[in-house]
């Protein structure tokens, strides 16, 4: 699974990842910025459902002004302390 060894090398480099919150900003829950299109191969055995969203078709700029203090959640959810690991 990608996902583990994503969280692994972003652990090993001292990284975090950034997660969109595009509802506030596009206006719309519908937005998104990829879709899983669950087509037949390794994972599904038949095509699976689409999916609800709409890809994001114009990007503005405020997308990436980030405020100065940056919410960092732990692996539980659990806000972390100001402290760099």
């Amino acid at each position: 699974m990608w996902s583990m060894w994503f969280i692994y090398y972003m652990h090993v480099e001292q990284l975090y990842s950034v997660y969109n919150n595009l509802a506030l900003f596009a206006g719309n829950n519908e937005s998104c910025l990829s879709i899983n299109r669950r087509e037949v191969g390794l994972h599904f055995a038949a095509k699976g459902p689409e999916h609800p969203c709409r890809l994001l078709e114009h990007w503005k700029p405020e997308f990436v002004v980030f405020p100065t203090e940056i919410a960092r959640l732990d692996w539980d959810g659990s806000r972390m302390n100001k402290e760099l690991y």
